[in-house]
């Protein structure tokens, strides 16, 4: 069997096809619509929540970082303005 007629199995059924060999299977084809395109999609999809996740931690901890930070406890009188 040809590629050519593979290709003609999927577009009129539909799936996938798996090819065997040595009663083991080898390889999976299956047209790139359909359920690989979702999977891409899903995957690019989840890497963006991925880094999303990542920027909101980094800015997260870096809040933290910056609220452990001890301020001056003097208070600010009107001769320490600069005039």
């Amino acid at each position: 069997m040809d590629l050519n007629q593979i290709k003609k199995i999927i577009d009129k059924e539909g799936g996938k096809v798996i090819i065997v060999e040595n009663d083991q299977p080898i390889l999976v084809i299956s047209k790139i619509e359909g359920e690989h395109q979702q999977k891409m999609s899903f995957d690019k999809n989840k890497q963006e929540t991925q880094k999303v996740f990542d920027q909101k931690k980094e800015i997260s901890q870096s809040t933290e970082l910056l609220a452990k930070e001890e301020l001056p406890t003097e208070e600010l009188t009107v001769e320490d303005l600069p005039f």
